[in-house]
């Protein structure tokens, strides 16, 4: 339970208890010793997070191969940022939200969704982040390819992530139409959830046949529609990295459709789950 390795983030929730190094060092004694992998679990809109020092979390966690948890952070009465004064301090806006846990009655919850040092609009860009971290490390989609783009550029995961969000799925003459629908999915799905009176209770999207946490909606994009994206997703892949190989990256992008194709024809015909029932 690591919340941030940034240490102004962690005196701002008064959790400097233990250090990151710390985390390493049993994260490398579980893998060596027992063959165990190690996840961390941050939690999202922390005052003095900023989605800079997110993407740099991503950087460092993903070199120490560590798997990303990532949750909303929900204000609860018996901690100490309930308190009027620590919300002041820090800037604190909530969005009031009836939370339903393993089925049970819902319950009254606030969440954070902005402090003095994010707006907003850069919570759903940090959440994006998580998003597009999570498409293609749990996947291992353009696994090669982006082995080859982190070590040719000398660049991180988290710079990766950055660079596609902002260069790629947030321009729309380059991602194409099907991503560009997604993108304003998604933001219409935030300009909703933010809203005082809103219904919208979770950051979920919908699909044909399924709602999907907000965390998934992309894997789930590239799953019913790479064969819309193909082209555009390679071209952005091969003009800002021209050293890449053309044919690598095709054969890596061809696998993941083929793989999407035998689910589908498994999986025809057979009811699919709505995550909201």
């Amino acid at each position: 339970s690591v919340q941030s390795i940034h240490q102004d983030v962690l005196e701002n929730i008064n959790r400097t208890d233990i250090s990151f190094n710390k985390h390493i060092e049993l994260s490398k004694f579980l893998k060596n010793k027992h063959g165990f992998s190690t996840y961390v679990e941050c939690i999202a809109g922390l005052p003095g997070m900023t989605p800079e020092k997110w993407y740099n979390e991503i950087n460092v966690y993903t070199a120490y191969d560590m798997e990303i948890c990532y949750y909303e952070w929900h204000l609860l009465p018996e901690t100490p940022s309930y308190d009027h004064n620590f919300r002041k301090r820090m800037g604190i806006d909530t969005v009031n939200k009836s939370l339903r846990v393993n089925n049970k009655i819902p319950h009254k919850t606030e969440i954070v969704v902005e402090s003095f040092s994010y707006s907003k609009e850069e919570y759903k860009e940090m959440w994006m982040a998580y998003t597009i971290q999570r498409t293609f490390w749990a996947t291992g989609f353009l696994e090669k390819t982006l082995s080859t783009i982190l070590k040719k550029s000398n660049i991180g995961y988290g710079d990766f992530v950055k660079k596609f969000h902002n260069e790629f799925l947030r321009k729309d003459a380059v991602s194409g139409p099907i991503l560009t629908k997604y993108i304003n999915t998604v933001d219409l799905t935030f300009d909703q959830y933010y809203k005082p009176q809103s219904e919208v209770n979770e950051l979920s999207i919908e699909f044909p046949h399924i709602t999907a946490p907000l965390t998934s909606s992309l894997m789930l994009t590239f799953y019913y529609n790479m064969d819309q994206c193909k082209d555009y997703i390679k071209q952005w892949l091969l003009k800002e990295f021209p050293y890449l190989n053309p044919k690598s990256v095709d054969r890596e992008i061809n696998d993941l459709i083929t793989r999407n194709n035998k689910f589908k024809k498994k999986f025809n015909g057979i009811r699919y789950i709505n995550y909201n029932n």
